[in-house]
């Protein structure tokens, strides 16, 4: 099986021009089942249960020893993919944002029911 996975690791601490953005990062370890986000974690962006900041990359413990194919973060929630189609999302919920039939924020990974990708 093939990953996405970056060539660049992902960054040790956010600093510089980056500190104190609203943003949120995710990306795929070399390790399946060792997905990291790190940034802002308002909203529950982070996918980590709560909305705490994280400086550093930190293990997205709702996916760990999943089979993450593809995974995205953006300013107001992340998605991913697994190895066998299935599809969570979390972050900003208000308006039903996320497509999770539900209007509240989602701190850690919800699986879309009924949606697979091939």
């Amino acid at each position: 099986m093939n990953r996405i996975v970056s060539k660049q690791p992902p960054p040790s601490h956010v600093e510089g021009p980056w500190q104190g953005l609203p943003f949120a990062a995710a990306t795929l370890s070399e390790e399946v089942g060792a997905e990291l986000s790190f940034g802002v974690g308002d909203d529950g962006r982070l996918g980590h249960g709560d909305e705490e900041h994280q400086r550093t990359p930190k293990v997205i413990e709702a996916l760990r020893g999943q089979c993450v194919v593809a995974i995205a973060g953006s300013g107001y929630g992340s998605l991913c993919t697994l190895h066998d189609g299935r599809m969570f999302g979390w972050g900003y919920g208000e308006d039903e944002m996320l497509g999770l039939q539900t209007t509240a924020h989602q701190l850690t990974p919800l699986e879309y029911p009924g949606l697979r990708v091939k």
